[in-house]
């Protein structure tokens, strides 16, 4: 159940939002529409999906679409500047491995 008091301010259980691909500081605004917190921000340096950027949100915990104590913490893990995964044209592989033939 969910009660509003206002805007934000909610009691009872509510359900998280989707914030994935949204930059962090918009993806707090909108927990905290919702009624939520961001919790712990983690920052992933690993190799990037093509169309993210730095900044956006790539995973939360808990999902979205799931219902939440009002007033949780919803971890957030952030893509940070680090190696991003170049687009891959399999005829220029095909042919720079039959070009060594």
């Amino acid at each position: 159940m969910e009660t509003r008091t206002g805007p934000g301010n909610a009691t009872g259980n509510v359900e998280v939002p989707n914030v994935i691909r949204q930059p962090l500081k918009k993806a707090m605004k909108i927990l905290e529409e919702a009624g939520l917190t961001a919790g712990e921000v983690v920052e992933q340096r690993s190799v990037l999906p093509i169309g993210v950027m730095i900044g956006e949100v790539l995973r939360q915990e808990p999902k979205s679409g799931t219902k939440s104590l009002a007033g949780s913490a919803v971890k957030l893990v952030v893509a940070a500047k680090g190696k991003f995964l170049p687009p891959v044209d399999r005829n220029s592989v095909c042919g720079s491995l039959s070009d060594r033939n």
